[in-house]
């Protein structure tokens, strides 16, 4: 597997971006659940089995399922219609998905963001299961600041520094494939290589030294 580089900038002043950035909750994949005319009876089974057994690798992130109906019929009809295809479809997704992965579920029914009427009804016989998973937001080779800070004119971490760090190992033991490179900074003064220097092993030392 292919490894990733993480560029971590120690600075001494503060920052406003914090470790929880490094992750982001991406949208991976988008099934249509399709339905016989004023029913809920599916009519695609076969071809969504597929991407149903994805879910099964997904551990961390959350799903989402909104149910539609057609424009025909009455508003209690379709909201009765969207209730039963929001049930069949979430039926099918807790035989796929990890019991851990949250499942948020929205009746649609008729009501399609004030749409005008003449659209094709068809495409509105369905449910929509939406999988997001969370993943590393970051780039190889780009720095990410993080709020890692000294005692001035000292290479001693700050008490909520070192909160920052652990937080930082979490995430790389979560990801072992992750390689990091530490830079230290400091304000440009004379001695200044020599501080920058110890305040990355100071890092480094607090995380164990277990990797470059």
């Amino acid at each position: 597997m292919k490894q990733t580089l993480l560029s971590l900038l120690l600075l001494f002043a503060a920052h406003t971006c914090y470790l929880q950035d490094v992750y982001i909750l991406k949208q991976v994949d988008s099934i249509p659940v399709h339905f016989r005319y004023a029913t809920d009876i599916i009519v695609n089974a076969n071809t969504i089995h597929h991407q149903l057994e994805r879910l099964q690798v997904i551990r961390d992130g959350n799903i989402v399922v909104n149910a539609y109906t057609d424009s025909v019929g009455t508003i209690e009809y379709n909201t009765e219609l969207g209730a039963k295809r929001l049930v069949f479809a979430l039926e099918t997704v807790k035989q796929y998905a990890h019991p851990v992965i949250p499942v948020t579920a929205n009746n649609y029914h008729e009501g399609r963001n004030n749409q005008p009427l003449r659209i094709n009804d068809t495409l509105y016989r369905r449910a929509d299961i939406l999988v997001y998973e969370k993943q590393l937001d970051i780039e190889y080779g780009k720095p990410y600041p993080l709020p890692i800070n000294f005692d001035a004119n000292l290479h001693v971490l700050r008490p909520e520094a070192k909160l920052v760090i652990d937080k930082m190992i979490a995430v790389l033991e979560e990801h072992p494939t992750l390689t990091i490179k530490l830079h230290g900074h400091v304000s440009g003064h004379s001695g200044d290589y020599e501080l920058s220097l110890n305040r990355t092993i100071a890092v480094k030392t607090l995380y164990g030294g277990t990797r470059n």
